[in-house]
C-alpha cells in the first residue's frame, strides 16, 4: 500500500473530487436555468418588498408598495419585466423618501423628511421610518443612509431564503445526477485506486465519464448486498455534490497543490567532466 503522500490515496481523492466537481457544475447550470426561467430572484424580492411595506398606505390612501413600484426611479429599473430582480438601496431610499414627502416641491431637507414620516397613516413602515430617522439626530444624509441600511438588512434576509430554495433545488438536481449517471461513490474510489492508468488520467479527460460511472448491462444485477452498497455510494455522491461546484473546486485546487508538494524533486544525472583539448583552449 502508497501511504498519503505517496500518493495513491491522493490521486484517488483527486479523481474522486474531479467526478463530483462535474457533476456539480452541470447540477450548479441546471439550478441557474431553472431560476431564470422560473425568474425566481425577482419572485423573491417581490417577496422581501411585500414583507418590508407590509399593507403600509400614503396620506391619500393608496397602498404604499403600489406606489413604490409605479415610481420612476423603481419602474425605470423593471426593463419591460413585471418585477425587478435586483434593487439598489439608493433607488429604495430615493422612491421612498420622495413618496413620504411628495407634499415638497423641490429639494427635501432632514424637517420635510420627518414631516413627511409622521403624516403617514398608522403602520409598520411608519413606525420603522421614524425610529430610524430619530437615530439621525437631524441629519438628512444619516437618515438616508439609516434607511439603505434598513434596506440592505431586509435584503441580506431575503437572501438567506433564495439560498435556501437554490439547496433544495440543488440537492434534487443532486439526487437526479446522481442515479442517472449511476455516480456510486463507493465503486468511483475502488476505480481510482486499483487502476493507476486511471489517477493518472488528466482530470479534462474525465469530462468523458464514460470509464468511471454511467449504466450497462452488468450495473443492473449486482446483487442484494451490491445495491446495498450502490445506494451508500450514492447517497455520499449526492451529498457531495449538493455541496456545489465552488465548494470542489476549492478542495480540488488543495488537493492538487498538496500532490504536486508531496512530490520528491527530480534527480539530476551527473555531468560528465568536460576535458579541454588544445584546440579548445585556442578557440576560446
Amino acid at each position: 500500500m502508497v501511504g498519503l503522500f505517496g500518493s495513491t490515496v491522493l490521486e484517488a481523492v483527486v479523481g474522486v473530487a474531479s467526478v463530483y466537481l462535474i457533476l456539480a457544475v452541470f447540477c450548479s447550470a441546471v439550478n441557474e436555468w431553472i431560476a431564470h426561467a422560473l425568474d425566481a430572484r425577482a419572485k423573491n424580492l417581490k417577496t422581501a418588498m411585500g414583507s418590508i411595506f407590509q399593507n403600509q398606505h400614503l396620506c391619500e390612501g393608496t397602498d404604499f408598495l403600489a406606489a413604490f413600484y409605479r415610481h420612476p426611479v423603481i419602474n425605470g429599473l423593471a426593463q419591460q419585466a413585471d418585477h425587478v430582480s435586483y434593487l439598489p438601496p439608493r433607488a429604495f431610499s430615493t422612491a421612498l423618501i420622495d413618496l413620504a414627502t411628495s407634499h415638497i416641491a423641490g429639494s427635501v431637507v432632514f424637517k420635510d423628511l420627518e414631516t413627511g414620516i409622521a403624516n403617514l397613516p398608522p403602520g409598520p413602515v411608519r413606525q420603522t421610518l421614524l425610529a430610524l430617522i430619530q437615530d439621525a439626530a437631524g441629519d438628512f444624509i444619516c437618515a438616508r443612509t439609516n434607511i439603505e441600511h434598513w434596506f440592505d438588512d431586509n435584503m441580506e434576509r431575503a437572501s438567506g431564503w433564495y439560498r435556501r430554495r437554490a439547496q433544495l433545488w440543488n440537492l434534487g438536481l443532486a439526487v437526479f445526477v446522481t442515479i442517472a449517471t449511476n455516480a456510486d461513490t463507493l465503486h468511483l474510489l475502488q476505480r481510482f485506486w486499483s487502476e493507476p492508468a486511471l489517477r493518472a488520467a488528466p482530470p479534462s479527460t474525465l469530462l468523458q465519464l464514460g470509464p468511471v460511472i454511467g449504466w450497462s448491462p452488468e450495473t443492473l444485477h449486482p446483487g442484494t448486498l451490491g445495491w446495498l452498497s450502490r445506494v451508500v455510494g450514492w447517497l455520499l455522491t449526492i451529498l457531495a455534490v449538493s455541496l456545489g461546484a465552488p465548494f470542489w473546486f476549492d478542495i480540488l485546487n488543495r488537493a492538487v497543490n498538496l500532490r504536486n508538494a508531496a512530490r520528491p524533486p527530480a534527480v539530476t544525472p551527473p555531468r560528465s567532466p568536460v576535458f579541454s583539448t588544445g584546440r579548445e583552449r585556442h578557440l576560446q
